[in-house]
């Protein structure tokens, strides 16, 4: 089975599936000790980096980042509106603050939105409504929201680039160490049961060849009942060629 065509949650999965399965069976438990415990030591390694590639420390800098920006926001929303009970100050209240309405921005929005309709709201403030923002004084507080919003937007940029590098390099190269481990113990599964026969294996080999059919119809989207290279009834399980990169999943 192409298991570098498989997206990483799958891969992990399946992996994770096979060491539990292998460990549960006596007979393969003790037969392939060497092989499992290799396999069991880079799907270790795989996790770690998948849940790296997935939990970026930078995510605690941007929930404190947008805690702040929805702080320095509501502070100026609620500074427009009290303008408005301030005479002289009434009209251009509202304006600034019907575009407030219009933008409709709530502190539980999801934040790519959420900065995007900052931008533009920030940007209508400083083009649209110069005249009533210079009014009210508030040029100091939009100053701050400016800041706090790029602040976000930053920060998801650069985590967007972490995970990314991550997924390209640590996760990758973890895979394939899995993959390598896995193939090694598929290897000597085959070899030993073609010279020791194939009763003593076989509730495990059904196992997995249910499996191997489940990921490649489900997973991989393949067709058809061919019987999978993984097991001892195919051939000994060589690498197939997959993508140069596995699929971010």
């Amino acid at each position: 089975m192409n298991t570098t065509a498989m997206n990483n949650g799958a891969h992990f999965r399946y992996m994770e599936e096979t060491v539990t399965k292998a460990e549960s069976d006596p007979v393969i438990s003790r037969n392939f000790s060497v092989q499992l415990a290799a396999l069991k030591k880079a799907l270790a390694e795989e996790d770690k980096a998948l849940k790296l590639s997935t939990k970026s420390l930078l995510s605690d800098d941007i929930y404190a980042a947008d805690r702040r920006r929805d702080s320095v926001y509501s502070a100026l929303v609620k500074a427009v509106h009290g303008f408005r009970n301030v005479p002289g100050l009434e009209q251009p209240a509202r304006v600034v603050g019907q575009a407030f309405i219009d933008y409709s921005i709530k502190s539980g929005m999801q934040r790519d939105k959420k900065s995007g309709l900052m931008s533009n709201l920030l940007n209508d403030l400083l083009t649209k409504y110069t005249k009533e923002v210079a009014q009210l004084g508030l040029n100091v507080m939009i100053d701050s929201l400016q800041k706090a919003n790029q602040e976000v937007i930053d920060l998801m940029s650069e985590r967007t680039d972490e995970q990314k590098n991550h997924a390209k390099g640590a996760l990758k190269a973890a895979r394939l160490l899995t993959d390598k481990a896995y193939h090694d113990f598929i290897d000597m599964l085959n070899a030993r049961a073609l010279t020791e026969g194939t009763t003593k294996y076989d509730d495990f080999m059904t196992y997995m060849n249910a499996e191997i059919l489940h990921y490649q119809r489900e997973v991989l989207h393949q067709k058809g009942n061919s019987h999978s290279s993984d097991t001892p009834s195919g051939d000994t399980g060589g690498e197939d060629d997959g993508e140069e990169e596995p699929p971010q999943g």
